[in-house]
């Protein structure tokens, strides 16, 4: 999902002397810092269709005025691998804001500050780059940057961090340019953290979801050992949960299958519930398995999320609906528009009612499936 990070009086107000077009083309930018030249074209004439000036001859002409007056910055092929972008298309060129370069080499110093085994100069580089967070994305490259962080054995430096690649990924669509390294950290960092904490509650959670993101066995792996070895499945079921691990999870299915039947053989009937819950949820994900809940009353659905919130602080609430994708968000009959929206509330520190009717709806813990 893209969150619309730049449409508050502030950031208006920053850009007061520019003209509509100009402002609109800024917007896009601080939100999606480096984008190709013909989607950037492609999406102001998507965004603004109904106003006058957008044909794609003005738009051209405009952006090429922008680029004069040093508010633009073309990006041509060969100087794409500097970003950390990955481009094959050798025509391709690239639009950012002249001063996000700026900012970059201003990042990198706070970044490699992270390495520093210095606890103050740890804290300072992460609210530094946090600062920047609203107007500002890191690129692919400066992600590898913190990918490499999250080799430290200092837990609450790498649950910072890794909170801060998981938002990248899930919320601003930006990834890191090294999938492969990216990958190997995080299976390290699974089987380093191989059971949920109490402090960090949701290091564990990011971890499974990005393996998923990234098609992992290792989410599979994880699985079966947890089903193996902990109690209270039911308390961590929910990080398999979040519509990136269904397709892994389903391309395992004669695996899992086998799995849940032993343990059916052997009496276990929670760890085989468990088993068969995330593959319940995975191939509804999928549209391979009607959703029971679909089409349930929201009147029913707001009494038992409701009782379900007695239990959360607002913070675990909060956080609970933060960590929901838009897929989980469309499974529980919530607009993508609607989820950015109370995200977007959460962030700013906004008050939220808990009572309304699709807060209630993000808030519905689970699927009480069970087929026996």
């Amino acid at each position: 999902m893209n969150l619309n990070i730049n449409t508050d009086k502030n950031n208006y107000n920053s850009y007061k002397n520019t003209n509509e077009f100009e402002y609109n083309v800024i917007s896009i930018l601080q939100s999606t810092p480096f984008i190709r030249k013909r989607d950037l074209i492609k999406k102001l004439q998507t965004n603004f269709q109904e106003n006058r000036g957008y044909s794609h001859e003005n738009i051209q002409r405009k952006l090429y005025d922008m680029q004069g007056a040093g508010t633009l910055l073309v990006i041509r092929y060969e100087d794409l691998q500097k970003y950390g972008i990955k481009e094959e298309d050798k025509r391709s060129t690239y639009v950012t804001l002249r001063r996000t370069g700026k900012i970059t080499s201003h990042l990198d110093v706070a970044i490699n500050k992270l390495q520093s085994n210095n606890p103050i100069k740890q804290k300072m580089a992460l609210k530094e780059i946090e600062s920047y967070e609203k107007h500002y994305a890191l690129n692919p490259k400066q992600l590898d940057m913190l990918v490499s962080i999250l080799k430290s054995d200092d837990t609450n430096l790498l649950d910072h961090v890794l909170r801060i690649v998981y938002n990248y990924i899930e919320y601003k669509k930006i990834d890191p340019s090294n999938e492969t390294k990216t990958i190997d950290v995080l299976r390290s960092l699974l089987k380093k953290y191989p059971e949920p904490l109490r402090t960090h509650t949701n290091l564990r959670s990011h971890l499974i979801f990005l393996l998923g993101y990234y098609n992992d066995s290792a989410v599979v792996e994880r699985a079966i050992r947890d089903a193996e070895t902990l109690d209270n499945l039911h308390e961590i079921k929910e990080e398999y949960q979040l519509g990136t691990a269904a397709n892994i999870i389903e391309e395992h299915r004669e695996e899992l299958y086998e799995f849940e039947e032993k343990l059916r053989l052997e009496n276990k009937i929670e760890a085989a519930q468990f088993i068969a819950e995330i593959r319940a949820t995975a191939l509804i994900d999928l549209g391979l398995k009607d959703d029971p809940f679909k089409n349930k009353d929201n009147n029913e659905l707001e009494m038992d999320t409701l009782k379900s919130q007695m239990f959360l602080s607002n913070d675990e609430k909060k956080e609970r609906i933060l960590n929901i994708s838009e897929k989980e968000a469309d499974r529980l009959g919530v607009p993508k528009k609607m989820l950015d929206k109370i995200q977007w509330k959460i962030r700013n520190g906004d008050k939220i009612n808990w009572k309304a009717k699709n807060v209630c709806k993000l808030l519905k813990q689970d699927l009480k499936e069970s087929d026996f």
